[in-house]
């Protein structure tokens, strides 16, 4: 019985090791589901957003000298606004294939909070009856004074007889811990390369980010170039209101540039935050 029971507590000890390298996997899991969906979806799209906020500021401050370079500036606007709903549509055709499969492990989730409520209810159950035991022994109704030569040797038959299944169920369950070990360390390893391609994704997202932002600068620089190019064939009072306009649509786009990348400043250290939280 001391060997049955040494065995028996290594393998409850070991179940719940292994039962904490699950849950510190699990949470690993999840602290990448954050930064790579909050975080690094949410930065890219920032960055398609202004990536072709930049476009079409670009193609609008061309000028054209005819109905043929008018048409290509039009042509080209509408290409843009292709390539975009063509890009948002084919990851439009993922989001609910993703769902799906999260909504499958909910599922697995729910299977297994019902496994260990039934757990649960085991370990009531046997405690409950153990007490009415304990509660026998004290109050003397079940004592040794009804013992007989019988009763004692089925007893210890069902001893042996138990122990015996009990030493073959432990060496069982310690196959079984041993071949989920591997498992985990398995998931340990996915799950740490998960958040390296993660932490590189986002320092691409982040060069991106600078980038458009460069670009912006840029394009906001055309404007003025614009504004030169600008003829006085309207009449002076024309040519003021147009350049006054063309004035406030640079200052608008500049301003527009510095809200937009604050914005995404903003969710990026929001993301780090709910990345160090979690």
């Amino acid at each position: 019985l001391y060997d049955l029971e040494t065995v028996v507590v290594h393998n409850e000890f070991l179940a719940y090791e292994h039962r904490a390298m699950i849950e510190e996997n699990r949470d690993a899991l999840l602290r990448n589901y954050l930064a790579a969906f909050r975080g690094n979806r949410q930065l890219a799209n920032f960055n398609t957003d202004q990536i072709f906020a930049n476009r079409a500021a670009v193609l609008n401050a061309i000028d054209t000298t005819d109905e043929v370079q008018e048409n290509w500036v039009h042509s080209m606007l509408n290409e843009a606004k292709v390539d975009y709903l063509e890009h948002r549509s084919k990851l439009n055709s993922l989001l609910p294939e993703v769902s799906k499969m999260m909504g499958e492990a909910n599922s697995q989730l729910i299977a297994v909070n019902l496994r260990i409520s039934e757990t649960n209810k085991r370990i009531v159950d046997f405690n409950s009856k153990n007490i009415a035991k304990n509660k026998q022994l004290l109050d003397g109704t079940l004592n040794p004074e009804h013992a007989t030569p019988k009763t004692n040797a089925h007893r210890i038959a069902s001893n042996v007889a138990r122990i015996a299944e009990i030493g073959h169920r432990a060496a069982k369950n310690a196959e079984r811990i041993k071949a989920n070990v591997k498992t985990m360390k398995e998931n340990s390893e996915s799950i740490k390369k998960n958040a390296e391609l993660i932490e590189a994704r986002r320092e691409v997202i982040e060069t991106n980010q600078k980038h458009a932002f460069e670009n912006s600068e840029k394009v906001s620089s055309m404007f003025a170039d614009h504004a030169s190019s600008s003829t006085d064939s309207a009449g002076e009072a024309v040519v003021a209101n147009a350049a006054k306009i063309l004035a406030n649509k640079k200052h608008l786009y500049d301003l527009e540039t510095v809200v937009v990348h604050n914005e995404f400043l903003a969710y990026e250290h929001r993301a780090m935050i709910e990345e160090n939280r979690d």
